[in-house]
């Protein structure tokens, strides 16, 4: 926005937008306006905002009280509880990797941390060693230094380390003499990286710290530090604000996680692998997302209000969420607001038949008919096989009601065709309607229809009946591969999607899509390997695979990290192909070994772990089970026990007789003991045994 003394004709030549004939832009670019005096402004839209604004709409419908978002306490234990163990998808700010392990690491518990935390999740900062420094420092394992006293008053809150923008001006004006308008220009140009003023910068403020005492080189030194800064951090103003949204998503995620999970899931929606991970946290705290119902679901992704029942007669159910009608892909949100508006107009839907005639072919075409069926949207009124054979009926049907009905004629004696009576279970214009047995076939089929509409399996997985012997073959979850970067891992799970392309020396390789229960992530399988396991890299084949996690930017079916445009092997291969979305912190697995989940060769082997059971909701009775608990599953690992009492979270290492194994029937009498949360198996990478040999497949 440009903000001027009078009208802007009077100032700055303007013209229409080319992508917006109503928007009005300057024709002079952001520099050019400053230089001439007009005030710019920016204004940030965020996406946060709408989740919290939808939580609370959720809160209100369900509850009948609307919470102030104002007046939300700052000190909860439970959000505070939430973000230390690093439960942060959907807070704002410290969803990704970075933001999780900061605030895993610093505990946070006041407003002033919440702002430390965004502050240090910056380029800047973490490429210059600031956040790794601050931690340090945080925890007493290096001493607070400053490179001149007078900083000390400047850098104190921050254990001497560079965070905000102010300080940086505060710096200027206590060791070189600046006025704050002059540190401000000093900040300025940082940010902007303009090298001509940098220079003159650079020279007054060297200048400026000698004349007051200072050494040249320690004023170089500080000019250096807080110029790689400078052009990457936060304002404390801005740092504390973004800090208050992070803890305000925080909060509603751990007090009014069904409120906040519908609106999260709302805001994924557009991404289908963004929503499978907001669906699979949702699943995690004990939240039920139903797939579509016609005659549940609304437009959105919704919860049930208090007291309003899903079907007539049928009590309101809890903790749970209906997938939204307008995500299903190839329905959109205007077809499934005018369905949503005709249920409750007219009730619930009776038939096939019953849809067609009451939402008219121009809203509610074939295609997204054909959608609804498919991803089960429509299983209320009967088998999908079915249903999609009675479709070209129902719409015929449906067609010729609607013809009479608008040229006036009336169809048994007045009545309304949509009014009928639903016709016989068992027979609907001669086809039969009554579910046939569900074979394997017909389920594999439905699932690749949920999985291609929804984006993700919500009535069942392929994997469900191998999850246990995937648990025992396996030492990690594709979940967990981001924070796992540079270790050997050994992951399992079913190929979605095997890309074979060239190496630059003419060789093939494959890129895999690999999927478990907890997620995707992308297996790079090198020429050498490939030419042994190439049958085994088949769609739904179901394979573990042993190698190295990298983490960085993926281009399509190759990964940056660090700059390196693809992947390297031993053998120097290099994968040439298209390189067209880059999207951020990507985990994948450079193969060294594929073998199938059935090869008689499969060693059993998992990672040496720490157990982590955090027990602050137990009493002595809970602690008594735990020890029972503990003594029936006997193994290698060590449990180290989080307890909490008036002087805070403290940590107790269990003696070696309740060491125990890592398994999900131990995890499972941990949750029921101590809720959600309550389990965590720690892996010690650095015991993971090497692959045997490179290239082994059978």
């Amino acid at each position: 926005m440009v903000i001027a003394p009078g009208p802007l004709t009077d100032y700055v030549p303007l013209q229409r937008a080319t992508s917006n004939r109503e928007a009005v832009v300057t024709q002079f670019d952001m520099d050019g306006v400053q230089k001439i005096g007009l005030l710019k402004m920016d204004f940030l839209g965020l996406e946060n905002l709408t989740i919290l604004e939808e939580t609370l709409d959720n809160i209100e419908r369900l509850r009948g009280a609307r919470p102030d978002l104002d007046a939300i306490p700052l000190d909860d234990p439970a959000t505070y509880e939430l973000l230390a163990r690093g439960d942060t998808l959907g807070v704002f700010q410290l969803e990704q990797q970075g933001g999780r392990r900061i605030v895993m690491d610093m505990r946070p518990r006041s407003i002033e941390d919440m702002a430390v935390a965004v502050a240090l999740n910056r380029p800047g900062v973490i490429e210059g060693g600031a956040t790794e420094l601050y931690m340090k420092r945080r925890r007493g394992e290096e001493p607070i230094t400053y490179l001149l006293p007078e900083l000390e008053p400047v850098l104190k809150e921050t254990h001497g380390v560079i965070l905000y923008q102010d300080q940086v001006m505060q710096i200027a004006v206590a060791a070189a003499g600046f006025s704050l308008g002059a540190a401000d220009l000093l900040r300025a140009a940082m940010g902007k990286k303009d090298k001509a003023k940098m220079a003159a910068q650079r020279e007054s403020f060297i200048a400026g710290a000698v004349g007051r005492g200072v050494l040249e080189k320690t004023a170089v030194d500080l000019f250096d530090y807080i110029d790689y800064f400078a052009g990457y951090g936060f304002n404390k103003a801005h740092s504390v604000a973004y800090g208050l949204i992070s803890y305000q998503t925080a909060y509603f995620k751990a007090n009014f996680p069904l409120e906040f999970m519908a609106a999260l899931l709302n805001s994924k929606a557009s991404d289908f692998e963004r929503l499978k991970r907001a669906i699979q946290d949702a699943q995690s705290r004990g939240i039920v997302v139903h797939p579509p119902d016609i005659n549940r679901s609304r437009a959105p992704f919704s919860v049930l209000a208090a007291g309003e029942a899903a079907v007539p007669g049928e009590p309101a159910p809890t903790r749970e969420i209906f997938y939204g009608l307008q995500h299903i892909k190839n329905v959109g949100e205007s077809a499934a607001q005018t369905l949503v508006a005709a249920r409750e107009e007219g009730g619930p839907f009776r038939s096939l038949v019953d849809l067609c005639t009451r939402v008219r072919g121009r809203e509610l075409n074939r295609r997204a008919l054909e959608a609804l069926i498919r991803s089960g949207a429509c299983d209320v009124l009967g088998d999908r096989g079915l249903l999609l054979a009675q479709l070209e009926t129902a719409m015929r049907r449906a067609e010729i009601a609607a013809r009479e009905r608008d040229s006036g004629q009336i169809a048994l004696f007045d009545s309304d065709p949509s009014e009928l009576p639903a016709p016989p279970p068992a027979l609907e214009d001669g086809l039969p309607t009554e579910a046939r047995p569900l074979t394997p076939e017909m389920q594999r089929e439905r699932l690749a229809w949920e999985r291609e509409h929804l984006g993700i399996y919500l009535s069942d997985h392929p994997l469900q009946r191998l999850s246990q012997e995937l648990s025992q073959r396996t030492d990690t979850a594709v979940a967990d591969l981001a924070r796992l970067e540079g270790t050997v891992v050994q992951v399992g799970g079913s190929v979605r999607e095997c890309r074979r392309v060239q190496s630059r020396r003419g060789e093939a390789m494959a890129f895999v899509q690999l999927e478990d229960l907890t997620g995707v992530c992308e297996v790079v399988v090198f020429p050498s390997l490939y030419q042994q396991v190439a049958e085994l890299l088949h769609a739904d084949g179901v394979i573990v695979v042993r190698g190295r996690v990298e983490v960085g930017t993926r281009r399509g079916g190759a990964s940056v990290n660090g700059g390196t445009p693809a992947p390297t092997d031993l053998e120097g291969e290099e994968a040439s192909g298209p390189a067209p979305n880059e999207e951020p912190e990507e985990a994948r697995v450079i193969a060294e070994e594929v073998l199938s989940l059935d090869d008689p060769t499969l060693t059993n082997w998992r990672a040496s772990a720490v157990i982590h059971v955090r027990a602050h909701q137990g009493g002595e009775e809970e602690l008594r089970r735990l020890s029972a608990v503990l003594k029936a599953h006997p193994g290698e690992s060590r449990v180290v026990l989080h307890v909490r009492d008036a002087d805070g979270d403290h940590e107790l290492e269990l003696g070696s007789e309740y060491s125990a194994t890592a398994a999900p029937q131990l995890e499972a009498e941990v949750i029921e003991l101590f809720g959600p949360g309550s389990y965590r198996a720690e892996a010690i990478r650095s015991l993971a045994p090497p692959p045997r040999f490179r290239g082994r497949s059978r």
